[in-house]
Order: C-alpha cells, then structure tokens, then sequence
C-alpha cells in the first residue's frame, strides 16, 4: 500500500481481525497467515489452507503472537495477502471481476475487452487501497 499517516499498524490491525475471526466491512479473511512471537525469539508459525475463523487457529494468538500476514479476499473480486510493511503480495483478480470486464463489452470486441478489464482492475485496486487505508484509521 502506498506510505500513508494512519492511527494503527498493519500489524495490529490484521492482529486485530485474526483474533476476532471476522475482517472489518469489504474484507474477508483468506485461508493463510502467517503469525510471529514477540520478542527475539523469532519463533514464526505458519497457517496455509485453513479457516482462520475456526477458534483453534485462532487461539494461537493467546502467548501475544502478532500477524505479520494475512490474506484477505475484497469484496469478492480481489484476493492479496497483506504484510506487515503494508504491502500487497500475489494480488489476484478472482473471477467475478473478469465477469464484469465480459458483461460490459461487446461479444467478439477483445479492444473492448482489454480496456473494460484494465479499468475493473484499477478501480478494483483502488477500491481495496481506500478500504484498508480507512480501517488503518488513514485519511483517503
């Protein structure tokens, strides 16, 4: 995410979210994390393929472990996995999206196509940045 003043860290904030099992509005958790030990330890645990929601997984934020990644699915048109430097990473497009692009074009008209695809995406990106940026307690 582009550097912004914000009231709280991304760290905190997906700390936050992984341990109530629920995202602010927009958002939805993904099924991967990753969560890291306070302190000098470096101890790292990693949760791939899993509802984060389920209260187990959850509980592993009991000993003060901190999410230093999570992926998140926006508004059902966009998946990335949010890291702690705020950054996006492996940003993906899910089918809803191209489904737009597709409805707003002409059958046979791939110009059409591309441009109605790159402007879905950009809008759909920007939307995904604003959202975070107001749960970061930012100014958009």
């Amino acid at each position: 995410f582009p550097s912004h003043d914000s009231e709280r860290s991304p760290s905190s904030l997906m700390t936050e979210w992984f341990a109530a099992g629920e995202t602010g509005e927009a958002f939805e958790m993904g099924a991967s994390c990753t969560l890291r030990a306070p302190g000098d330890d470096g101890r790292e645990i990693t949760v791939k393929r899993a509802d984060l929601s389920d209260d187990e997984i959850r509980a592993l934020t009991s000993r003060g472990e901190q999410c230093t990644a999570l992926s998140l699915i926006w508004n059902e048109r966009i998946m990335a996995k949010l890291m702690d430097t705020g950054h996006l990473k492996g940003l993906r497009f899910l089918d809803t999206m191209q489904e737009e692009a597709s409805a707003s074009a002409e059958e046979g008209d791939l110009e059409a196509l591309a441009s109605a695809t790159l402007l879905i995406a950009c809008d759909g990106v920007t939307g995904l940045i604003n959202n975070y940026i107001a749960h970061a307690g930012g100014e958009i």
